[in-house]
């Protein structure tokens, strides 16, 4: 197993014409989607003092069990546009 020090520059590099990843997460930002037991979840990351990205409560959107996969992904959307719009 790589020790970090030893892991390749993340290919995303090169594609967004950064040199540092540090500099490819200025201005990131980070949401998941996820399953707990048939519940889904849509979930913001906030970077914290730390360097590591947690979980931020405030971003936070729970749907019913009865909700489809295409609803949440719909919904998933609509907050990254959302968010898109409000940082540029």
């Amino acid at each position: 197993m790589l020790k970090r020090r030893e892991w390749p520059d993340p290919v995303v590099l090169k594609y967004t014409g950064v040199k540092k990843w540090s500099a490819f997460e200025q201005g990131m930002m980070l949401w998941s989607i996820e399953d707990e037991g048939g519940v889904f979840r849509v979930l913001g990351k906030g970077k914290k003092p730390d360097g590591m990205w947690r979980d931020d409560p405030d971003q936070l959107v729970k749907f019913s069990p009865d909700v489809s996969v295409d609803e949440v992904v719909d919904r998933m959307i609509a907050i990254l546009q959302d968010a898109a719009r409000n940082t540029s």
